[in-house]
């Protein structure tokens, strides 16, 4: 009986070694260039009838360091005790296997997205008309402090620049009339002269978020956004700077992370339209490829602008839509195609919804005279 006790007992060892050893892929990190498989004593391990999975599906679970089960080669008993032991919920499984997709071009794309969505200028089209320090009190004609910068606006959709939160409110006809101040760290940001106001005291902010619309309550002339930027000092006293080189420096940066991810976005598929000649039938193709609304306004803009694409700016500096860098200069571009991206970068993401469009390229001043330049868009509109 004792013999027999021994053996069996020698055998039930062999088996549990065997299951414990056959369970599981072991990852084995080598450098930042290759993962492998470690490769198993146990000759089971990696046979291919143990568990069907394709070389790829095997790679993503080396990569995850999932713990991958060789069932046909365990007692059932132990599977059952290495699945409540070791097995994760399916949710959870089926999440982690997403990010290998990433790579690195995709994870500077979100990164640079999430930067981009943290800054956004206050109004969409920027044009001074009070700057900030000493001027002529238009009121009391006589010599007083401005601290801010006024900017045109009538009705205009105002806007939060950074993440912050609204720790003022007021409703007023004195002063700056309606306006809302928001905090962001160190730094504090006044929107004055509002028509009206969409926040609340205590509300969190992003950058984007519409504070209200442009108008002239209070003290003022006529409509216009007051917009006043104050710092901590060392003494933790609020004081007011120049909120202009601020709003120019954002405007570089902003600038600065479209173009980036500009060219991330199309660095293939430009490869792809490089070699092709700029006619309307390829302008309009790229045009639609590229996802611009409108495209036949935007086809015919870019016929108006170029001439015909026989404009010393179209041919020489590939601009299409007569282009401006904020220093007023025309901006200059590698290919044809990067022009529409531009357009689209640059002047089509202010449109807003539903808005026609021949109104909004004059809201934004991009028809220079006006309705003169409407009628022409939409002759060459008709003839396309």
């Amino acid at each position: 009986m004792t013999k027999y006790l021994r053996c069996a007992s020698g055998l039930l060892t062999l088996l549990i070694c065997v299951s414990v050893q056959a369970q599981f892929y072991t990852v084995d990190f080598v450098n930042p260039n290759i993962d492998t498989l470690y490769k198993s004593k146990d000759p089971f391990a990696h046979r291919s009838d143990s568990v069907d999975l394709s070389p790829s599906s095997r790679f993503l679970i080396a990569k995850l360091g999932r713990k991958l089960t060789a069932s046909n080669y365990r007692p059932k008993k132990n599977a059952e005790n290495a699945e409540k032991k070791f097995s994760r919920p399916a949710s959870k499984e089926s999440k982690m296997v997403g990010f290998p997709s990433l790579n690195l071009t995709d994870s500077l794309f979100l990164e640079l997205i999430k930067k981009r969505l943290n800054v956004c200028m206050p109004l969409d089209y920027i044009h001074y008309t009070s700057t900030y320090g000493y001027r002529k009190d238009p009121f009391e004609k006589c010599s007083r402090f401005h601290d801010g910068i006024d900017m045109r606006g009538k009705h205009e959709l105002t806007y939060c620049m950074l993440p912050g939160r609204v720790v003022k409110v007021r409703y007023s006809n004195t002063g700056y009339g309606n306006h809302v101040i928001i905090e962001h760290g160190r730094l504090r940001t006044l929107y004055g002269h509002l028509e009206e106001v969409y926040v609340k005291e205590g509300m969190e902010t992003e950058a984007g978020t519409v504070i209200g619309l442009t108008g002239k309550s209070g003290k003022s002339t006529g409509y216009h956004l007051h917009l006043a930027l104050h710092k901590l000092d060392s003494k933790g006293q609020w004081v007011s700077v120049n909120p202009q080189p601020f709003i120019e420096t954002l405007n570089d940066y902003i600038n600065e992370l479209n173009e980036v991810l500009r060219k991330l976005q199309g660095k293939d598929a430009l490869s792809s339209v490089a070699g092709r000649p700029l006619t309307i039938a390829n302008l309009y193709d790229e045009i639609q490829r590229q996802g611009l609304k409108f495209p036949k306004i935007v086809l015919a803009q870019a016929l108006l602008e170029s001439g015909h694409f026989s404009s010393r700016l179209a041919q020489e500096q590939n601009n299409l839509f007569g282009l401006r860098l904020r220093n007023g200069s025309y901006a200059s571009f590698g290919h044809w195609s990067e022009s529409v991206a531009a357009y689209r970068d640059w002047v089509q993401y202010k449109h807003r919804p539903k808005e026609d469009y021949y109104q909004f390229l004059c809201r934004i001043r991009y028809a220079a005279d006006g309705y003169t330049y409407i009628n022409k868009v939409k002759r060459i509109v008709k003839g396309l």
